[in-house]
């Protein structure tokens, strides 16, 4: 059975640097690099305890060769490694503090999209931190109570079009809100597509090859609705831009710039 080899000087994280040096040159707004590096070495602690895990196994059983104190200094080596990283996130909290201490100063400033992506990254590496749930659900919560307002103008407008910005919005916001919002969405797709599909029909039937292309650009994510339909709109496009080729052909004949 192979055991995992690891460096004696090195440990899994170079010299078990701690995350204060990892993040020491990481300016405190750029908080992806950040929390990537923080969930890096959680990652690795986690790989360490599941070679120790593996390796105690082996070193209790007697069908294994390998003499114990060359596995007990392996687990000792791995003990150690697992230590220093759950030492150098302990000793970091003032980062997730700060960060916290920021995202509270945007709840102040009514900033709640940004608030919302601060507590979302702490809870990325720190999903039990409850200061961060309660502010993500405060945010959530106010995020919600502002695009309702702005859904229910969009909606006594008709205005499709933005209803279904809103509501992507709002469904992108959080798993738990999307189940709420999604069959409102496809309410709104539905009748979007139907309202726009008869624009662009009105449209060509104007011969307005730019228009109707451009709608049609519009509805093409949301042509499952009616594939049929958005197929023959396509195809009456594409004729008309044909004939009007053709007929721009024929002027250049009849004004002389063109020999058939």
């Amino acid at each position: 059975m192979d055991i995992p080899q690891r460096s004696a000087s090195c440990g899994i994280y170079g010299s078990a640097q701690s995350l204060s040096d990892a993040l020491r040159d990481v300016n405190i707004s750029s908080t992806i690099d950040k929390y990537s590096k923080i969930k890096e070495l959680i990652q690795r602690k986690q790989e360490i305890e599941n070679d120790r895990l593996v390796l105690s196994i082996i070193a209790s059983s007697s069908l294994y060769d390998e003499p114990l104190n060359n596995l007990d200094d392996k687990l000792k080596l791995l003990s150690k490694d697992v230590e220093s990283l759950s030492l150098s996130i302990s000793t970091d909290d003032n980062i997730i503090k700060q960060k916290i201490a920021l995202a509270s100063i945007n709840i102040a400033k009514k900033s709640y999209d940004e608030a919302l992506s601060q507590y979302s990254e702490i809870l990325l590496f720190d999903p039990s931190n409850k200061e961060a749930k309660d502010g993500k659900q405060k945010c959530l919560d106010e995020i919600v109570k502002i695009r309702e307002i702005d859904l229910d103008r969009y909606e006594n407008s008709k205005s499709y079009e933005n209803i279904l910005i809103v509501l992507d919005r709002l469904c992108k916001l959080d798993a738990s809100i999307a189940t709420i919002y999604e069959p409102k969405k496809e309410i709104y797709v539905k009748k979007y597509f139907d309202e726009t599909a008869n624009e662009i029909a009105n449209w060509l039937n104007s011969k307005d090859v730019s228009r109707a292309s451009m709608l049609l650009n519009r509805i093409e994510p949301y042509a499952y609705i009616n594939n049929e339909k958005f197929n023959q709109l396509r195809g009456s496009l594409e004729d008309l831009r044909v004939n009007d080729q053709l007929e721009q052909v024929q002027q250049l004949v009849y004004e002389g710039k063109l020999y058939q």
